[in-house]
């Protein structure tokens, strides 16, 4: 008997001292099952290959033509999903299915792999009635599944531990009601708002990638990820945050995965009977074999952690140029032409935030809001401001007496205008203010007061 013979998975729920031989034979829909997971999966995952030969391969391998191939594939695949897309939904709006959003592309990508997939297993259980290959085959399966799953969460994982998927909240964020803000914006602002949260998040996602990589820790992995993944799926479906499917054919992975230990996880938690260990084997009958495949899987792995933890570190290093000036400004004052005027009136200003020193976003006009180029010389104290109308251009002196004032005295256009502002203190805003080991008897729903 070889060890690829004993390694075959336990699907039907026989028991693990069971010879293989001796196994019952998978039922005609269990059969067919596997046979569509198996085409729907290899063509689904087909697209998150190439951004891997993309993100990790190395450049001389790719020199090579490892990436010519892989763009081949990819620029006939969208040919197809291009003209699907168009018959689904008579639009001629071209979308590339990557599976990273819910777009229209990602929806006929979808369902040609699933199409093809039923049409294949027809064909296949039409042309073999007889499992001989197919426990060999879902061997494969799983351990595509599982590496193609651990890398996909292990990068998610870096993204989080290195807090740059959901970024902390900017002022212009801040500054906006709450009602203007979609749900998906949301869960940005509640994830950013609290790194360490993200943080725990990103670890849990990244150990359970890790977890997957070794056969030992497979099912585990898998149930750490369902139930990381069903969280993330829950957000998304409630909160309509545009990665729906990605989200949900990553749970199916890991829910895959788990499925040959339904029954030994339905014995042990539920009615608590001893269990036989269960040996994982290799796919492959020599040891020599099995043993060269895991270092070079682990060795995969750790350059591709190795390359997110450090780009991700590098993009976390590298921030916009922040301006002396930076904060949400306040207007108390505004003269044009000597003349006062009202911050609801047109040309008004209500509210000024500088980001970075080379943008600002002004409120103008009572709810107006655009964003305006900025120049800021701190040497001369001058600041000019450009619009994209070529007739609006503000150009300042600005004196400050304390850093929490502002005074700018320019033209705009061909109008005189002085302007007084008050910086906004980051303390004001709520959600900068940390931990809170006592909630001073104030209620989580009561309603934050505005400060003078």
């Amino acid at each position: 008997m070889t060890q690829n013979e004993d390694s075959t998975p336990n699907v039907s729920g026989d028991h693990p001292s069971t010879p293989p031989a001796q196994r019952s034979p998978w039922p005609g829909w269990l059969r067919f099952a596997f046979r569509f997971a198996f085409v729907f999966y290899s063509l689904a995952l087909s697209v998150y290959a190439i951004f891997l030969i993309q993100s990790y391969v190395p450049r001389f391998l790719l020199d090579l033509g490892i990436e010519d191939l892989a763009l081949k594939y990819g620029d006939g695949a969208d040919g197809l999903v291009t003209w699907v897309t168009r018959q689904l939904f008579d639009s001629a709006r071209t979308e590339e299915g990557s599976l990273m959003g819910d777009v229209r592309g990602d929806v006929a990508y979808l369902l040609i792999c699933a199409s093809v997939a039923a049409v294949g297993a027809i064909f296949w259980t039409l042309i073999h009635r007889h499992a001989k290959y197919d426990r060999r085959l879902f061997d494969w399966l799983l351990i595509g599944l599982r590496l193609v799953l651990g890398l996909e969460l292990i990068s998610y994982g870096c993204t989080k531990i290195i807090p740059m998927q959901m970024p902390p909240p900017s002022l212009t964020t801040l500054s906006y009601e709450v009602g203007e803000i979609p749900p998906s914006g949301l869960v940005w602002i509640f994830m950013g708002s609290s790194p360490a949260y993200q943080v725990f998040a990103g670890i849990v996602e990244f150990v359970a990638g890790w977890f997957l990589v070794a056969r030992r820790t497979t099912t585990l992995g898998a149930l750490l990820a369902m139930a990381a993944l069903m969280n993330v799926m829950a957000i998304n479906y409630c909160y309509d945050v545009p990665v729906k499917l990605y989200s949900t054919l990553m749970f199916s992975q890991a829910l895959i995965l788990v499925l040959p230990d339904r029954h030994r996880l339905f014995r042990f938690f539920i009615s608590h009977q001893e269990l036989e260990a269960n040996q994982p084997r290799g796919p492959f009958a020599s040891r020599w074999a099995n043993r060269s495949a895991c270092f070079l899987v682990i060795g995969f792995f750790a350059y591709a952690t190795w390359v997110d933890l450090s780009s991700r570190l590098e993009g976390f290093r590298t921030d916009l140029p922040e301006s002396a000036l930076h904060g949400v400004w306040l207007v108390e004052s505004f003269q044009k032409d000597g003349q006062p005027v009202a911050s609801a009136d047109a040309d008004g200003w209500l509210r000024v935030i500088v980001e970075s020193s080379d943008y600002w976003l002004l409120t103008i006009g009572g709810l107006e809001s655009q964003w305006v180029s900025s120049e800021i010389s701190e040497s001369e104290h001058t600041i000019t401001l450009t619009h994209s109308d070529p007739e609006w251009t503000g150009t300042f002196t600005y004196a400050q007496n304390t850093p929490e004032d502002l005074s700018l005295n320019g033209v705009i256009g061909e109008a005189s205008v002085q302007i007084q502002m008050r910086r906004r203190p980051d303390r004001e805003w709520p959600v900068n203010q940390g931990l809170q080991w006592l909630d001073h008897f104030r209620s989580a729903s009561e309603p934050f007061e505005e400060k003078d």
